[in-house]
């Protein structure tokens, strides 16, 4: 039968947990090319753990990650969680912007103690996903994370979304021509929904002429696609 532990070994055993405690480690892939990725703990300095094709320490950068439970529903779905992360460096953001939330880029997650981070084997726990959301603001980027499946070999090679674009804004495909001043000044940034696409065409139309409207045409969503119907 078990026993209840005692004041002074609940004390001692919360003082080892604050002097030697679990580490989250958070690696995140960026479409780059070629890929990269951000490396956040949830401690307190930078920690190393692990190494990269070079022999290099892989080096992990603490951040205030929030870090949500892992919930699923009774349908059969795959179990997810929410991780949040400061945004105060806005830097965050223009990764968010440009590479559209990270949607469907790979996580990592690991737990793993901190007298055992030099090892690069050594984890406690491990999560493999992906991210099926994004939101960001001014304070905080928020993403959740979808376990993957081991039966996924091979994931689509766009997501089919109805009201967002999927273009870098400004790049080859969205076609918004930044340098220029006045179209830049108009719209420095972009919400990439339908309706701002279409604010771009009219300031297109008003400064460069009907010759050379690009927009709405150019937006990279599929208002076609059909809502899902609420069960």
């Amino acid at each position: 039968m078990a026993r209840d532990l005692t004041d002074l070994a609940r004390a001692h055993s919360r003082q080892l947990r604050d002097e030697y405690p679990f580490v989250w480690l958070y690696d995140v892939e960026v479409p780059t090319t070629p890929p990269t990725r951000y490396r956040l703990t949830n401690f307190n300095t930078a920690v190393e753990h692990g190494v990269d094709g070079n022999g290099d320490a892989l080096v992990y950068t603490p951040a205030a990650i929030a870090q949500g439970e892992m919930t699923q529903s009774g349908e059969g779905d795959l179990p997810r969680l929410q991780i949040q992360v400061p945004n105060e460096s806005q830097f965050l953001r223009t990764v968010f912007e440009d590479y559209d939330g990270l949607i469907g880029q790979a996580v990592v997650i690991r737990l793993v103690h901190i007298l055992d981070i030099g090892d690069p084997t050594a984890e406690t726990g491990r999560f493999d996903g992906q991210i099926v959301s994004a939101k960001v603001t001014h304070e905080r980027v928020a993403w959740e994370v979808s376990a993957m499946s081991v039966q996924q070999a091979v994931f689509p090679a766009r997501r089919y979304q109805r009201s967002h674009c999927r273009h870098r804004y400004g790049g080859p495909e969205c076609g918004y021509d930044l340098t220029n001043a006045s179209l830049l000044a108009a719209h420095p940034d972009c919400t990439k929904s339908l309706v701002a696409c279409e604010e771009r065409g009219a300031t297109e139309l008003s400064v460069l002429g009907a010759a050379f409207v690009k927009h709405p045409a150019r937006f990279g969503g599929w208002p076609g696609i059909p809502r899902f119907s609420e069960r």
